[in-house]
C-alpha cells in the first residue's frame, strides 16, 4: 500500500494507491480494494480513511450513482462505471465497523 499526500487540487486528502508512479492518478476500482484492505489495518486513519474521503470530493462529478474512473490533481476521467458509489459506501461502513470511529462516519 503506497501512501501518498499531494495536498493540491482534488488530491487534498492523504490516501493509498496501488502503484508508486501511477501516471493515471487515483483509480476508482483500485480504491474499492484499498478501502477494504485498509479497514483491517491497525492505523485506519492513515491507511483507510483517506481513500473514502478522497473520492467523497467527487460527488458533484458523478453521473447517476457512478463516480469517474480515475482522478488527478486537476482532472477527472470521462469514463464512468465499475463498483463506484456502492463499493465506497460498503468500504466506509466496514472501516466504521472495525474502528467505531463516529467522526470518520460523519
Amino acid at each position: 500500500m503506497y501512501y501518498t499526500y499531494i495536498g493540491k487540487g482534488q488530491e487534498q486528502v492523504p490516501h493509498v494507491q496501488s502503484a508508486v508512479n501511477n501516471y493515471l492518478g487515483q483509480h476508482n476500482y483500485d480504491s474499492v480494494f484499498q478501502i477494504r484492505v485498509g479497514s483491517w489495518m491497525a492505523n485506519k486513519t492513515y491507511f483507510a480513511n483517506g481513500n473514502v474521503l478522497h473520492w467523497a470530493q467527487l460527488l458533484d462529478a458523478r453521473k447517476g450513482e457512478e463516480l469517474p474512473d480515475n482522478l488527478g490533481i486537476d482532472w477527472n476521467s470521462g469514463c464512468y462505471g465499475g463498483p463506484s458509489t456502492t463499493g465506497h459506501v460498503y468500504g466506509a461502513w466496514t472501516i466504521y465497523e472495525h474502528s467505531g470511529d463516529l467522526d470518520f462516519l460523519k
